[in-house]
């Protein structure tokens, strides 16, 4: 797959898990059909990853409605993806003021508190999200993220639990809870917890980033003969499904990547290896 077109189907993944307009937003534009309308076409636009379109028509909403919650949202969101965290705080903070009871508002705000790293806010931007729609599977996930980066793992398991207890098979909630499990020292728990998102979700890049820094710590911890420097480059960039069964080697290609002098009883091979 080429960069631009990973890079569209990121963007269109992170659009359709942020991109909630608050219930009801097509009443609220009353008699005026147009506004509505572009909101719809601007959210194809991002579904599809074109932020580029997506902004300017979020904006000819905007130019008509200046508090639209809905279009202010969505806006904020794509400063998120642009990686503009300021920008998109001070729209989503207007959405919120526009719709006190708007919860995808609040959890993006999270999100975008987060990525500047006022940690605490963030919190209690998901845990006002979650005030208003107790069942936001999203939201606690984001909640776990944010109390993991806070260093309040005892709280980060909690909200990945309860958002397990909601989606059962939530491949992000495993994955939040496969690193806060790694990041408590609970390194045997944390691979299950990522092995099992990487099946639910064979595509999800942070699992199989989490999965190689849990094994890369693990290993570091348990065989000091590899060191963390060079252990960088085994992250795998194509799925491992376990660690046990078929054929044990002592290196491995994967999608032009190479590690050598892997101790055999370590690394077994299954089909998606090629040793």
């Amino acid at each position: 797959m080429n960069t631009k077109k990973k890079g569209a189907q990121t963007a269109s993944t992170a659009a359709s898990q942020l991109l909630r307009p608050a219930a009801g937003f097509g009443s609220a534009f009353g008699a005026a059909p147009n506004p509505a309308q572009t909101l719809s076409q601007a959210l194809n636009l991002h579904q599809r990853g074109d932020l580029t379109g997506a902004e300017r028509l979020y904006r000819q909403v905007l130019r008509a409605r200046a508090e639209d919650p809905n279009a202010l949202n969505m806006l904020g969101v794509v400063k998120i993806q642009q990686g503009l965290a300021q920008e998109a705080v001070n729209l989503i903070t207007k959405a919120v003021q526009a719709q006190p009871e708007f919860a995808e508002a609040h959890n993006n705000l999270g999100l975008a508190l987060r990525k500047l790293g006022q940690l605490e806010q963030a919190v209690q931007s998901h845990e006002r999200a979650i005030q208003i729609k107790p069942a936001y599977a999203e939201a606690l996930n984001n909640l776990a993220t944010a109390l993991r980066e806070a260093e309040r793992l005892d709280e980060a398991l909690a909200a990945c639990d309860r958002a397990l207890e909601i989606k059962p098979e939530f491949a992000q909630a495993l994955n939040s809870r496969a690193a806060t499990l790694s990041q408590a020292g609970r390194h045997a728990e944390a691979l299950i917890d990522v092995e099992r998102a990487i099946t639910l979700a064979p595509r999800l890049a942070k699992a199989h980033f989490n999965h190689g820094v849990i094994l890369v710590t693990w290993v570091d911890m348990t065989h000091r003969w590899w060191p963390t420097s060079a252990a960088w480059s085994w992250i795998p960039v194509t799925p491992l499904h376990g660690i046990t069964g078929g054929t044990p080697c002592n290196r491995f290609t994967a999608t032009k990547r190479r590690c050598t002098a892997l101790p055999r009883h370590w690394l077994w091979s299954r089909t998606t290896w090629k040793c």
